[in-house]
């Protein structure tokens, strides 16, 4: 998985003027070996397939799974994000899932199919969107890309990655349109001749994703903004984005049509509310994290472990969290350093450190696994390109061993410098061992995979509230700590379709749920079955989601409701015999 591909040009020739006329920013000298097309179709599919595969039946986090497909369901009903029920982001994905289990039935294996497409997406991806560079330089970051993606081990099909595989496809669509054809006279007005019919799809498709990556989540404005604007400034003279405005605008316009719906339907406060205020600025102080220290774990990195046992030396579990975010940090910083250094002799990599640099943000913010996970493959995945792109900026022509060894960087750092939170999911994901390790629970039809080590004591739980419930009982899921109102395991609500989810809080977020003037302690009042999970001490984190908030859900639930089945894992609770 070395040299760069013969077909890649010198990045100081001239700017290509069809799309197949891809730009090198390895170096003048190529390296003497490439690999060979069938085996880098071969690695690409197997980095983006088999890690897809074996996580089809591993346990997945009961809180992003559990609203990912609750949401959906309440859609169904009729119910609308933000007003109905508590959402966070956009719309767009609760839309988009309850339109997808109207035609294949709602169910966790469902939306997992989803979350596999968006995935693989993603994956290729990032394999085209370095194409430029060579096959193996492409075959690299595949494979980093699938090591870091996966490395969340599961399927959920969030927000967050609808929005990451449209910006990437958006900015590959534009990418495709030739610079030259803007600029001549064939084109008259915005695309007009019947020349360019392709190039006019491909101007308003990049506009239509990027308009459809808000509706999931608005926050990736920045992302559309530095990797699309990238994309359309590469290579192209002042007139030709003038041309391409109006095709894009167009595919924007309608992209953003499902954002504007919801507000419409919801108001224009509402609507800013839901979208912005809340996760961007009432959420943050209970999700915020310090860049993680390297001499103890924190949060959900404390769950972390080297598993299979690793045979390779290497740091400490926490200072291999550590040094995943800051080779992540670093990794940015010189990829933006590189393409602006190279920005005129290699345009191509514009959007690629436009992109990086928008995602530095959301890392920095919340640098836990999931945050990692989402955030990192871009940088990590184009550091060949960074190197060799800064080498040739300092006047200094690489050495075709150095060109060889580029594309295995990024490979090499995590092998030796963080293994455990990258490899280690990923292993047992492309081995299958993740869901051999699984177990399910059922209730009629309906089933929800979990740790083969909690599947009993919740199956006889969940047997419990079957047998007890009757149709359109509320039923309310909840965490033992109703002060701090943090990660409770929605996914249980999905076992019981003809239960009545009784609260507004499906989702509990602290700053939301735990506050004063929370609806929680009225519909406590009014519930039938809670079913309860326990605190986990070890996941408390250095931020306000650790205080107690308003005690009146708690002193509420108290007062209305007695155990009826207990486990370690799981109660359920019901209303006392006086209530």
């Amino acid at each position: 998985m070395t040299g760069a591909d013969p077909k890649a040009v010198d990045p100081r020739s001239a700017r290509p003027e069809t799309p197949g006329a891809e730009t090198s920013a390895a170096a003048p000298t190529r390296s003497t070996w490439v690999l060979p097309r069938e085996a880098g179709y071969l690695i690409t599919a197997f980095a983006a397939l088999a890690p897809a595969w074996g996580l089809r039946g591993a346990p997945g986090p009961l809180y992003e799974e559990g609203f990912t497909v609750l949401h959906a369901e309440l859609v169904l009903q009729g119910q609308t994000p933000g007003v109905d029920f508590h959402a966070l982001y956009g719309p767009l994905g609760p839309w988009f899932m309850g339109l997808w289990f109207k035609v294949f039935g709602p169910s966790i294996g469902a939306q997992r199919v989803v979350g596999a497409l968006l995935l693989i997406a993603i994956v290729l991806g990032v394999r085209q969107l370095l194409r430029p560079w060579g096959r193996n330089v492409a075959t690299a970051a595949a494979v980093v890309t699938s090591i870091t993606v996966y490395s969340a081990g599961t399927l959920v099909a969030v927000a967050w990655w609808f929005g990451l595989a449209a910006v990437l496809w958006g900015v590959l669509l534009l990418r495709e349109v030739p610079p030259g054809l803007l600029d001549g006279e064939q084109t008259r007005g915005p695309l007009a001749t019947s020349s360019t019919p392709v190039q006019f799809a491909r101007l308003a498709g990049a506009g239509l994703l990027f308009g459809l990556a808000l509706g999931f989540r608005p926050d990736l404005a920045l992302a559309v903004v530095l990797a699309g604007g990238g994309a359309l400034w590469a290579a192209r003279s002042r007139a030709a984005i003038r041309r391409a405005w109006p095709p894009m605008l167009g595919g924007f316009a309608a992209g953003l049509a499902p954002l504007a719906a919801y507000t419409l339907i919801v108001g224009p406060t509402k609507a800013w509310r839901v979208l912005v205020t809340g996760p961007v600025f009432t959420l943050r102080p209970y999700r915020s994290l310090p860049p993680p220290p390297f001499a103890d774990l924190q949060g959900l990195s404390r769950t972390l472990s080297l598993s299979p046992k690793w045979p390779l030396p290497a740091p400490p579990l926490a200072a291999q969290v550590a040094l995943w975010f800051w080779v992540s940090v670093a990794a940015t910083l010189l990829l933006v350093a590189a393409a602006w250094a190279a920005r005129r002799s290699v345009p191509a990599l514009v959007p690629v450190a436009g992109l990086a640099l928008a995602l530095l943000p959301q890392l920095v913010q919340r640098p836990d696994l999931g945050h990692l996970a989402l955030t990192t493959a871009v940088p990590l995945a184009a550091l060949p390109v960074t190197i060799t792109t800064l080498l040739v900026a300092r006047k200094s022509s690489p050495r075709p061993d150095i060109l060889a060894l580029a594309p295995l960087v990024p490979l090499l750092l995590i092998l030796v410098l963080f293994p455990a939170p990258v490899l280690g999911p990923w292993s047992r994901a492309a081995t299958g061992q993740s869901t051999r390790d699984a177990g399910v629970v059922t209730v009629g039809d309906r089933s929800l995979p979990v740790a083969a080590s909690v599947q009993s004591p919740v199956q006889r739980t969940v047997n419990e509230l079957a047998a007890r419930a009757g149709p359109g009982d509320r039923l309310i899921v909840a965490p033992s700590d109703l002060t701090r109102a943090y990660d409770n395991p929605v996914a249980l609500y999905t076992l019981f379709a003809d239960l009545a989810v009784g609260t507004y809080h499906s989702e509990m977020d602290p700053g939301f749920t735990n506050v004063a003037g929370s609806s929680l302690p009225d519909e406590l009042a009014q519930a039938d079955w809670v079913l309860v999970s326990p605190s986990r001490p070890n996941l408390a984190e250095p931020n306000r989601s650790a205080e107690a908030g308003d005690p009146a859900a708690q002193v509420a639930f108290q007062k209305r409701f007695c155990p009826v089945a207990e486990t370690q894992v799981l109660s359920l609770w019901g209303v006392c015999g006086d209530g």
